[in-house]
């Protein structure tokens, strides 16, 4: 670990491994919507513009697969 976890190590333990918002809504697009519409879930994009740059580190993290499907982070 580096960075922001050396600055305050014991609050580490309480960091939540959930995912944002926009990434649990990413696999519910590519999970139940992909199969509620008969659609190949990698024919599915979802795009998110905002201005929080974390999102591309969040999105880059292997826990942040989900069922398989990958996440691209075209940049």
């Amino acid at each position: 670990m580096g960075g922001r976890y050396e600055q305050y190590p014991d609050l580490v333990e309480q960091l939540s491994t959930a995912k944002s918002p926009q990434l649990m809504l990413g696999a519910v697009a590519k999970i139940y919507y992909a199969k509620l519409l008969d659609v190949d879930p990698e024919r599915i994009f979802c795009l998110s513009i905002m201005p929080c740059v974390a999102k591309k580190q969040e999105c880059a993290l292997p826990t942040m697969r989900n069922a398989g499907v990958s996440v691209q982070n075209n940049t």
